[in-house]
């Protein structure tokens, strides 16, 4: 039996977009950490794709996350019964600060059986996700499903700084690096105190 389209995926555009960075589609699922076949048909629109893959894939693409949410079809409900604190922002250069900052001060949690998620409204108007929310879960290590993901990364004692972004293995062994959605293929190397992978994010 045939599959059929469930979701009304621009999968031209994001084929364009692929060959605009010389990009298989291999290539960008193995970047994201789906196979091959699972992404043809997400693509394809055989299979949503979810918010956490739209803002990998804005990262990679170098696009803006609203635009992979429009192309890739997804819904974003609002369940205005289940808000949560926005904890913080984060800022330029993927800085965390925490405190109300501006804008709304709550948001609708990610699951409705969640309660331990954290959320950060991005403020950067360079950013791909410039305006979303992003949820993450507290922690007191290195998770390790962290390591090439989005994460929030706290560096070492009293005065560490909070960052956004990308985490990946550094050039020397138990080194890290940190790289913005901006399409920074160098990043910057960061010291680890704990890192928590970003769980969701919501425009």
């Amino acid at each position: 039996m045939a599959m059929k389209r469930i979701i009304q995926t621009d999968s031209k555009w994001f084929r364009d977009r692929l060959a605009d960075k010389r990009m298989s589609a291999a290539q960008l699922a193995r970047l994201i950490h789906l196979s091959p076949g699972t992404l043809s048909r997400k693509l394809d629109g055989y299979v949503k794709i979810t918010m956490r893959e739209a803002a990998d894939i804005a990262a990679i693409l170098g696009t803006p996350v609203l635009e992979i949410i429009h192309r890739a079809g997804i819904s974003t409900p609002v369940d205005a019964t289940n808000l949560i604190r926005i904890a913080g922002t984060v800022e330029a250069g993927g800085i965390v600060s925490h405190g109300p900052g501006s804008g709304p001060r709550r948001t609708e949690r990610l699951s409705s059986t969640d309660k331990t998620h954290i959320a950060l409204r991005i403020d950067d108007p360079g950013s791909p996700l410039n305006g979303s929310i992003v949820y993450y879960s507290p922690t007191v290590r290195l998770e390790p499903d962290t390591v090439g993901r989005l994460a929030i990364v706290q560096e070492p004692g009293k005065k560490g700084v909070q960052r956004f972004g990308i985490l990946q293995h550094g050039l020397a062994r138990g080194t890290w690096r940190l790289h913005q959605l901006h399409i920074d293929p160098v990043g910057v190397e960061v010291p680890v105190e704990w890192a928590a992978a970003v769980r969701g994010v919501r425009v």
